[in-house]
């Protein structure tokens, strides 16, 4: 992407006769201030694309590499073990209390 050119009060001119609109000279003068600083602005982020660019991408900032562990079968709780602290259960499964009303 190229630099973007700054504007000058003969492109706010020339706009303004595009579009039929009058503008005062204090306001030409303010829009072009406003754009060249919203120009400014937006070439730094491309100059900011330009840097990022050139830089090596990173998957993993640490550098590891298969760092979850392996799959292992464990003893796992009973039914009974896993209702133990439940104040409701129903054949077996959780209860919990109506989430819609009816």
């Amino acid at each position: 992407m190229k630099t973007i050119r700054s504007f000058s009060v003969k492109d706010i001119d020339q706009i303004a006769k595009a579009h039929r609109i009058s503008v005062a000279k204090r306001e030409k003068e303010w829009f072009t201030s406003q754009l060249k600083k919203s120009f400014e602005f937006l070439n730094a982020f491309d100059n900011l694309r330009k840097r990022i660019n050139k830089q090596k991408a990173t998957y993993h900032t640490l550098g590891l590499t298969n760092s979850t562990r392996g799959d292992k079968i464990e003893k796992s709780l009973s039914q009974k073990e896993a209702l133990a602290n439940t104040t409701i259960s129903y054949k077996g499964y959780f209860l919990s209390p109506s989430v819609f009303d009816q």
